[in-house]
Formats: structure tokens, sequence, C-alpha cells
């Protein structure tokens, strides 16, 4: 039976990955095929993507000594560490403490090849602008972007109609607008990121569905909470010479505008 990952790798800088293997599907750290690095905020809706090709599988978080274990697995699931909400969470069973987190995702009876590492950044919550994208490898990446975002509007006139058809002293006015269509660009910003954070923003900029998040911190999410946006920037410098930290900024094209019209 053939199988594969609905993924896509890069000539030069590509993994051996099995379909037999443990997987995250998220961005591997620098150099590394099983260490991975992931970042959450309270009161976000955040998962972790796998892939796994058993039906069982222990998660050990070796900065507090606890572990939990997991069964009735599929191929490929999503493990949700929060919708949104703080009194039903992964960690009702698996606490996180604030900061750095070193997870081991590992098969039960282990035999090689099904271990993998992920250190999960837990940050309190903030304001601000939260994405979710496909990632590279089929998997979502989350971020929030900081609080000083700019919104702006752009319009544009659908054009007019004769309107001079009555007597003159019954004309308002020679044309009719047939109205404009509206549309909002929002700029986020992320700055001052090391590598590891870089390598997770910067598969925003090929990945072909992008959300923004729409509904309230701290409570449940739907699958309507989340609107489909485009990123319009198409030109970013991954990496400045002789500056360890990056900055990215992007722009964003919301759904077009609902507007009267004739």
């Amino acid at each position: 039976m053939l199988s594969w990952i609905a993924g896509v790798e890069q000539p030069g800088s590509y993994h051996n990955f099995s379909v037999n293997d443990l997987l995250i599907l998220s961005p591997c750290k620098q150099d590394s095929t099983n260490n991975y690095y992931l970042k959450y905020w309270q009161g976000y809706p955040f998962d972790i993507t796998f892939y796994t090709p058993d039906s069982t599988m222990r998660i050990d978080n070796a900065t507090n000594m606890l572990s939990v274990d997991f069964d009735n697995l599929g191929y490929g699931d999503r493990l949700v560490v929060s919708d949104g909400r703080t009194d039903m969470t992964l960690e009702n069973i698996l606490p996180f403490a604030e900061g750095y987190n070193q997870l081991r995702f590992i098969k039960p009876t282990f035999t090689g090849g099904y271990e993998k590492f992920v250190t999960l950044d837990k940050q309190p919550y903030a304001c601000g602008v939260y994405l979710k994208w496909f990632n590279a490898y089929g998997g979502y990446s989350y971020w929030l972007f900081e609080n000083t975002y700019s919104i702006d509007r752009r319009t544009k006139h659908l054009g007019e109609i004769v309107n001079d058809t009555n007597n003159l002293e019954s004309t308002l006015a020679r044309t009719a607008t047939l109205g404009k269509e509206s549309r909002d660009t929002i700029r986020v910003i992320a700055e001052l990121l090391t590598d590891e954070e870089r390598r997770i923003i910067e598969s925003i900029l090929d990945s072909p569905k992008i959300y923004l998040f729409s509904g309230k911190p701290y409570s449940q999410n739907k699958y309507y909470n989340w609107l489909e946006v485009q990123l319009t920037t198409s030109n970013v410098r991954l990496k400045n010479p002789r500056q360890p930290l990056t900055n990215f900024t992007f722009d964003l094209e919301l759904p077009e505008r609902y507007t009267q019209t004739l």
C-alpha cells in the first residue's frame, strides 16, 4: 500500500522522513530531525499536529516529571492543548509550567525511531493578532503577533449609470453611482525573533491557507471563529547580516466587505 505525507521539503535542507516513524508536523530545530520548538499562549486555541503509524503513544513532560498515555490514535491526529478555554484543556491531565516544557513523544514499547522531543514554550495571555496557517508539513502553525498592528481600508467606485432622463426641474444628478467595493488590510509585526521562532513564522510565506482568529480569548472557539485571509507581502528578508534577531512585518488582506450597491 502506498503511503505519503502531504508536505514538502527543499533541496539542500531536506530530512529523510519515513511513514513508519513518529513525526511532529512542524518545522524541526536547526540541524535536527527529532527536536522541535513550539510556542503556546494561554487563552488562545492551540494544537500539536503529529503523525504516527501506531495506535498508542506516551507524552512525558521532563519539566515536571508527569506523563500521559493516549490510545486509539489515527495516522494523522491533532493533540489539542487548548480550544481557548482554561477549564477544559490538555493541562487537566498533563500540566505545563510557564516557560519551557521539555516534552517527549514516545511509543510505550520503544524499539527505536519512535521518539521525538518538543520544547513547548508556554506564554501568559497577551493581546495581539493571532494567526494559524498550514505549514510545509501539513500541520498547523500558530503565532500571536504583537498588539502594535494597523488596519487600512481601501475603497473603489464600481462605476456610474446615466440618470439624466427627467426634465431639468426634476433632475437631482445626471448620473447615479453603482456603489463601492471595500477591503481592509491589516499589518502585523513580530520583532526580535530567535532562530527557532523565525523558523516557525517564515513558513507563513509559502502557506496556501492562512486564518485570522476572530473569536474571544479564554472562550471555546468554533470553526467560524477563523477568518481566511491572504498574505500580500511578497518580499521578506529572513536573516540580517551581523544581527542575531529577526523582525517581520506582514500585510494581510481580509475578505471583501459587504457594501450597498445598485
